[in-house]
């Protein structure tokens, strides 16, 4: 079994951590703790740090910049990982040959916790390129009117409480 991290030397191709423990007994401990699912998801975890601090930042940047008359940081970023969720997205189908490893620490750990925005515009746009026209109509609109009602009904449900 091998758990993958990214490494910083060359990018971020699939290194295992295994190798970095020089001690047999520290390799075989980790080689039997940590099984393949957990290393995906502390890849994916990682990725997701970076791109929930890189959210923050830009978007605190922009808020500067711009304002608070108006939610252009949020709404920065939300473009911006779009914009990058597509180059991923193109780049691995048509382009480039990327890891399954580098894929999810990209998009679904980077990106995802850059902008879950991100994830939802491309899953509308695999429909439309699928030729469901309708399914990716009622996903756009279900997917933001319904989040928001959720969001409304959440709010609603505390002030019930605190009231």
């Amino acid at each position: 079994m091998i758990l993958v991290v990214p490494s910083i030397r060359w990018g971020l191709e699939a290194t295992s951590i295994l190798s970095l423990a020089r001690d047999p007994a520290l390799r075989l401990a980790l080689n039997h703790a940590i099984p393949a699912r957990m290393s995906t998801t502390l890849l994916i975890g990682v990725g997701g740090a970076f791109g929930a601090m890189a959210r923050y930042l830009l978007s605190i940047l922009i808020t500067q910049a711009m304002g608070t008359q108006f939610p252009w940081g949020i709404l920065c970023v939300n473009i911006a990982g779009c914009l990058a969720m597509g180059l991923i997205a193109g780049l691995g189908a048509q382009m480039i040959h990327m890891s399954d490893e580098l894929k999810l620490f990209l998009a679904t750990g980077v990106i995802g916790g850059f902008t879950t925005f991100s994830a939802f515009s491309l899953d509308a746009v695999r429909l439309v390129e699928r030729g469901a026209y309708m399914d990716a109509a009622v996903y756009t609109l279900v997917s933001v009117a319904g989040s928001i009602a959720a969001l409304l009904t959440g709010m609603m449900l505390v002030r019930g409480v605190a009231a």
